[in-house]
This record gives C-alpha cells, structure tokens and sequence, in this order.
C-alpha cells in the first residue's frame, strides 16, 4: 500500500494532483492524507483525482480544538493531525503521547511547513512539508511517501517536488517515449523505487 502525504497546500493542489499522477502511472497511490491547511483541499484533490483523501482541519481552518483522523493500514493505524493545537513548532512530544493512547505507528502532522522523520518507541512522526509555501529553502517544497505491508514496518520518506519531476522525466517510460509506446500496457517500471532511493531522507 502507497499512501502520499501532503499538508499546508494552502488552496493550490494542482502540485499534489501532478505528484499524484506520476507516482501512480508507477504503482496504485491507495490514498492520499492531507496534514491541513486547508481541509477544503482534501475534498477539492478527492474530487478531482477520484481518490480517497483523509484530511484534517488546521489553524486556518479556524480549528483550535483537537481534531484528529486515525486511518488503518497493514503495517499498523496512522494518526492524521494538524499539530497547532500540540505546539508542534517546539517539541512533537505530544505527537508521541498521541500515537500511544490510541495505539498508532506513526503520526501525520503539518502546520510548520518544514518536511520532518522521528523515530521513538517504534514510533514514526512525519511532516511532509508544504509544496505551496515550504520553509526548509526549497523552491518547489516537498510531500512524503508511506509504505505499509503487512508485517512489515512503515517505511516512509520525504520526497522533493524536483526530485519527483526530474526522475519522472528521466523515466524510459515517460509519455512519448518509444519504450513508453511499447509498453504502454505495463507501466510498472519501478519509479517509486527509485525515486525513494534517490531522495534524501530526513
């Protein structure tokens, strides 16, 4: 199961839908989560791409109480929060104290715009960052990528919004390529693979 993360898109998804659209000509994207900020976007991208997307409401949403979305996968439950309500700009302490009391591997988190892995406790806690408004000097901002098999552990990485197009356009099965047009029936040619050892983790 391939699930994108994204958070803080801020009323332009047209970055997420392009990611969304190539890393699905490789493998089935299952779902999407959406950290916040804005929560209309989640159903905006549900609506467009005809995918289930789970999002949450964030600071600007007018959300200041604790709003939260747990989600099941094979390699475990996800907790999907904003994090303006858990000070998530100075310590993700309460993310962990979360994903304990509902027995949860990992939290899905936004609102700092900064793309984030920590690992405690068997515990995963990741900021995809924002492809809209990114604060980690990027140009282009970033989104994540979770891989949930059963028994085995979450796998998750940070991927940059260049890295995804540059490799995308590198691909021999891009749109209009000659191996493309031979193979247009079979398109799995390993791009999240690659693309997920090619990207820098956090």
């Amino acid at each position: 199961m391939n699930i994108l993360v994204i958070s803080d898109t801020h009323g332009r998804i047209e970055k997420a839908a392009e990611i969304y659209r190539i890393l699905s000509k490789d493998q089935p994207v299952s779902f999407i989560i959406h950290c916040g900020d804005h929560k209309e976007d989640a159903d905006n991208l549900a609506d467009e791409l005809g995918t289930a997307v789970i999002g949450v409401e964030g600071n600007c949403d007018n959300c200041y109480r604790n709003s939260f979305q747990i989600t099941h996968t094979p390699s475990g439950q996800i907790l999907i929060v904003h994090g303006h309500m858990q000070n998530v700009g100075f310590t993700r302490s309460g993310l962990f104290y979360l994903a304990e009391q509902y027995n949860c591997v990992a939290v899905c988190y936004g609102h700092t715009h900064m793309p984030a892995v920590e690992v405690a406790n068997g515990i995963t806690v990741l900021n995809p960052g924002s492809l809209t408004y990114p604060r980690d000097g990027s140009i282009n901002g970033s989104c994540a990528l979770l891989v949930a098999e059963k028994n085995e552990p979450l796998q998750c990485k940070i991927l940059y919004y260049d890295d995804i197009i540059s490799k995308n356009e590198e691909s021999p099965e891009s749109p209009g390529s000659e191996k493309s047009a031979k193979n247009k029936k079979s398109r799995k040619n390993g791009f999240l693979r690659r693309l997920m050892n090619y990207s820098d983790s956090l």
